[in-house]
């Protein structure tokens, strides 16, 4: 990707806002019927993303409480 191989931090910035740009103007063409498509394919995959950290973050305490138990009372 240029992205990763663009080593100026000036021009990554450059890239990070022609991309915002080239979004913001997609979404203007939208239809309200594929806003609201987007906003619950949006929400499906934040769901579906929070759940999975959930996961993460309870499997992490699990292996950290293994790896370094709490002091005995």
């Amino acid at each position: 990707m240029r992205f990763e191989a663009e080593s100026d931090p000036w021009q990554r910035s450059k890239m990070v806002g022609q991309k915002i740009s080239a979004l913001r103007d997609s979404f203007r063409k939208l239809s309200d019927a594929q806003r609201t498509e987007l906003a619950k394919a949006g929400e499906v995959e934040m769901v579906t993303g929070l759940q999975l950290l959930g996961k993460d973050k309870k499997l992490i305490t699990e292996l950290v409480e293994l790896v370094d138990p709490p002091p005995a009372q």
